[in-house]
C-alpha cells in the first residue's frame, strides 16, 4: 500500500510539475518530457521557446543546454491522445516529440510553437519578396 501511495504522489507531483508554464514578452518556459531520438527514452526537459528557437535543458537553472532547436524549418506534424506533440524539421525530414501532463498544457505549447513559427515564415516570405524585388530592379537596369 505504501508503495502504492508514494507512487501515486510521486506522479502528481510530477504531472504539477509539468502544467507549469511561465509567458512573457521574450519566452515562453516550462517543463516538458522529450523522447530522445535513438533510445526512445522519455526525459524531463525544461523548455525554452523564444522568437525563433526551442533549447531544452536538464534543470531550469539553464546552466547548459541539451539541445537547441532553430524553429526556422518546423511544421507541427502531429498530436495524440496521450498529449504528445511532434514538431518536424521538414528540410531534414527528422522530427522531434515532446509529451506534456494534460491537454490544456498541450494545447498551449502548441499555441505558442504555432505562433513563432508563422512569425518566423512571415519574415522569411517578405525577405524573399525583398529579394525578388531587388533582383527585377537589376533586371530592369
Amino acid at each position: 500500500f505504501f508503495v502504492a501511495f508514494k507512487q501515486s504522489m510521486m506522479a502528481a507531483k510530477r504531472i504539477r510539475h509539468l502544467q507549469n508554464i511561465t509567458v512573457d514578452d521574450d519566452e515562453i518556459t516550462g517543463w516538458l518530457e522529450k523522447q530522445s531520438r535513438h533510445l526512445k527514452q522519455w526525459r524531463e526537459r525544461y523548455v525554452v521557446l523564444n522568437k525563433d528557437t526551442i533549447t531544452t535543458y536538464k534543470t531550469s537553472q539553464r546552466i547548459k543546454s541539451t539541445e537547441e532547436i532553430k524553429l526556422d524549418s518546423f511544421t507541427i506534424l502531429n498530436i495524440t491522445p496521450e498529449n504528445n506533440f511532434e514538431i518536424k524539421n521538414v528540410s531534414i525530414n527528422e522530427s522531434i516529440i515532446f509529451r506534456s501532463a494534460n491537454d490544456i498544457t498541450t494545447d498551449r505549447w502548441l499555441s505558442f510553437i504555432e505562433s513563432r513559427i508563422k512569425k518566423i515564415q512571415q519574415v522569411i516570405i517578405q525577405e524573399c519578396i525583398v529579394q525578388r524585388d531587388k533582383n527585377r530592379n537589376n533586371d530592369n537596369k
